[in-house]
């Protein structure tokens, strides 16, 4: 196995593994969630319903890298409210 093919596989295992924390610490609430990890950098991205769901993901994102703080953390949550039905009269 060559040296960049190890790398391509450790950087897919951590952004499982970021994923599948912030999954966990978010009971599967996050929509489109996705985790990418590239030049130093962890990239998540989905959307949440309350701005309560994002933090619960920086704080699952910093729980999961507490050993790679070399890395940099972007996240890209938009935060936005079910659209609410009208009142039927």
């Amino acid at each position: 196995m060559q040296a960049a093919d190890v790398c391509a596989e450790a950087t897919t295992d951590l952004a499982q593994d970021v994923e599948g924390h912030i999954r966990q610490r978010t009971g599967r609430r996050i929509r489109g969630l996705r985790v990418e990890v590239h030049d130093g950098q962890v990239t998540v991205l989905g959307a949440a319903r309350s701005f309560y769901l994002k933090q619960l993901v920086i704080q699952a994102c910093l729980e999961a890298l507490v050993a790679f703080a070399h890395l940099r953390l972007v996240v890209k949550i938009t935060v936005a409210a079910r659209a609410e039905r009208p009142n039927r009269t």
